[in-house]
Formats: C-alpha cells, structure tokens, sequence
C-alpha cells in the first residue's frame, strides 16, 4: 500500500482519481499473487471500482505483440514462465493471439511435445533456458527477450485495451488467483487437532 500511494503522488493523483484497477492474477509466486489480489479488492471496494484481472500470461503474450519479429506472423506463440520448481507454467496461443492450451505446469522436457512440429515464437522468463531444450528436439524456435517479471506499463496497457474492447453489461471475472501448483501447505487430516 505504501508503494501504491508513492506511485499515485508521482503521478500527481489520488484513488478519487482513478475509474479502473488492474491487477495480475498469476501464475507468480504465492505472496505476491495474493498480497496483490489483497491489495486490489480492498481498494475496489473502497473507492467503488471495477477492477480487472490480467493473467501473466496474457502481459508477455502483450509484449511479444509489440517486438515481433519480422517473418513471425505465422509461428505459435509459446509462453513459457519459471515456477520456481523443476516446471514451467506453459501456455501456447495461436498466431492470432487466441489460446489453444489451458495454463498448465509441464516439465521442461515435455513441452516440445506439446507444440508438435509447428515453429513458435517463445517468450516468458522461463524462454532463455528452454530455447536450447526444445531446438535439440528439432522446434523452429525464434526467442523474443526476455521477460522477467509482469511490468506494471505492460499491464496498465493491456488492461486499457481490454477495458476499451468492453461492451455495456459485460460482466467482469472474479479476481481469482491462477494457481497452476497445488500448495505445499495443507490442512492436516486430523483437523490441525493434537492427537492423545
């Protein structure tokens, strides 16, 4: 909170300012998808607020939309994301942008047989160590650079796209954290309770 308001006084302006909230949803890490979710509720309740959720998915997908290479109109656009785990989060769109996979966590290995033979465009911050992986399997790779963490002007762009696109009476998703792992922390079978 105390970011958002140093940000907000650089941009000279207040949360009475605002008419929209963006926020990530995820796949990232747990802390930071929650606090940010958190974050975004509090303030869209408060002010009164729709807020949208963006998937990291669809801010890389953003950026690869606006480097693209020359001769790469055609190729899939493979979103490779580090989990922080031997996975990757992994989501494939098609060349007009429109998903043909679900988000899913694969293994490193697995992923060339998800995009077959097909050449890809591959982007995320997972691109740098998997474009060696799937050309020694044979995939036309072209690696766009690199991508490290959601960017805060990516989001805000893409998010004004996506609120311009709106009809009226569109109803807008829960913000629902995108969980691709299963949490390490589980409420214990015998209820949390001592045993005698």
């Amino acid at each position: 909170m105390p970011m958002l308001s140093m940000v907000l006084q650089k941009a000279d302006c207040s949360y009475d300012g605002l008419n929209w909230l963006a926020v990530t949803i995820g796949p990232g890490s747990f802390t930071g998808i929650r606090t940010g979710l958190a974050a975004a509720r509090g303030i869209s309740l408060a002010q009164n607020l729709p807020a949208l959720g963006i998937e990291t998915f669809a801010m890389v997908l953003w950026r690869v939309g606006r480097t693209l290479p020359n001769g790469a109109e055609h190729r899939l656009r493979v979103i490779a994301l580090n989990s922080r785990r031997k996975e990757i989060y992994l989501r494939i769109f098609s060349p007009l942008d429109k998903p043909i996979s679900e988000p899913d966590i694969v293994a490193p290995e697995d992923v060339s047989k998800r995009i077959g033979n097909q050449p890809i465009v591959l982007a995320g911050s997972a691109a740098h160590n998997l474009d060696p992986l799937l050309r020694g399997t044979g995939v036309d790779v072209l690696t766009v650079p690199s991508f490290e963490a959601p960017d805060a002007a990516d989001l805000a762009a893409l998010a004004a796209n996506q609120i311009a696109e709106r009809r009226a009476g569109d109803n807008l998703p829960s913000l629902a954290p995108l969980y691709l792992h299963a949490p390490y922390a589980v409420q214990p079978t015998s209820g949390g309770r001592l045993r005698p």
